[in-house]
């Protein structure tokens, strides 16, 4: 199915049952393998966006995360991971960014928080948040649950 398919049949999807949540995960999945939007030719190749974060990484003294893979892991099942556009690659998160890291504020400031049980169970819900000081945050008070 190409993308004037879509657009010529949007009402036929969006009325058939499941429809709408069919169409979510089609377009999900057009988005995050390149499919979406047309891919510039000129644009850096990622693999040497990652190999310059690499090298800043190490001169700042950051442990890199886990590897390059095709596949990954949900729940102890293997996952396929869709075939990306010329320049793209797969990569972890830990290997472009900080995972977790140390703030060093104040323990008065307020800031927002956002616990774990009040991230939705279902995709498209909106993510509340609550404020409190740092402090409380620093000791743990709030359960992840």
């Amino acid at each position: 199915m190409t993308l004037d398919d879509l657009y010529k049949n949007f009402d036929v999807f969006a009325e058939a049952p499941n429809g709408v949540a069919q169409l979510r995960d089609m377009i999900m999945n057009l988005a995050i393998s390149g499919r979406l939007a047309l891919q510039d030719p000129d644009d850096e190749p990622a693999h040497v966006l990652i190999q310059r974060i690499a090298i800043e990484r190490d001169k700042a003294g950051i442990i890199r995360g886990g590897r390059n893979s095709r596949t990954t892991h949900f729940s102890r099942v293997e996952v396929k991971m869709p075939r990306l556009p010329a320049g793209w690659e797969w990569t972890n998160l830990a290997n472009i960014g900080k995972i977790n890291p140390r703030n060093y504020i104040e323990d008065d400031v307020e800031a927002s928080f956002i616990p774990m049980t009040l991230i939705p169970k279902v995709y498209g819900e909106e993510i509340k948040q609550e404020k409190t000081v740092v402090e409380q945050y620093s000791k743990r008070i709030y359960p992840c649950s």
